[in-house]
């Protein structure tokens, strides 16, 4: 198995970990993650953020699903889900027709947008070491395919064109 040397992703599998815990239970509708081992989602960010123009959270059954639309354009859709293990979605939808775009211009835009969701405050420094990961490893991520950043931490993305907007969707998981 190959073990990334890198000291930002063993930070960010930490954060990500403590993420998961305390982003878990207590929001209305939790009962249907009574018994999940994590408990119910609830959202990673909120619209004090200077960055964001609007921010939505609802917890649906057997998912939560947070909105923000950023101030320069960029919206994000998260979602989370899982019971035993957990899934994050990240969907980043952007204007513009990227359909010819390579495989490594979508690497790097990953790395690019979960740098600057790093840089929204302390609490979301998790995203700048998951940043520093997919460019350490991007010789290794195939678009469409599930690669285990960690021992039990898994990332898989793709970009999804349509006509005049792309929306690159990257998962994060404890499984493939």
């Amino acid at each position: 198995m190959y073990w990334i040397s890198s000291r930002y992703i063993y930070w960010f599998f930490a954060c990500f970990s403590a993420a998961v815990l305390a982003g878990c239970g207590g929001a209305p509708g939790q009962d249907a993650f009574a018994d999940c081992r994590y408990g119910a989602p609830e959202p990673i960010f909120h619209a004090r953020l200077p960055a964001v123009a609007r921010h939505d959270f609802q917890l649906l059954k057997g998912q939560g699903i947070e909105q923000l639309a950023f101030k320069d354009g960029l919206e994000l859709e998260v979602l989370q889900s899982g019971c035993e293990y957990i899934e994050q979605e990240f969907r980043f939808r952007q204007a513009g027709k990227f359909q010819k775009a390579p495989a490594d211009f979508w690497i790097d835009e990953a790395a690019r947008i979960f740098n600057r969701l790093g840089s929204l405050g302390p609490e979301f420094l998790s995203y700048y070491s998951l940043s520093q990961a997919i460019d350490e490893q991007a010789g290794r991520i195939r678009l469409g395919q599930d690669m285990e950043l960690q021992p039990g931490f898994f990332l898989k993305m793709e970009p999804v064109s349509a006509a005049d907007e792309t929306t690159l969707v990257v998962r994060l998981s404890e499984r493939p």
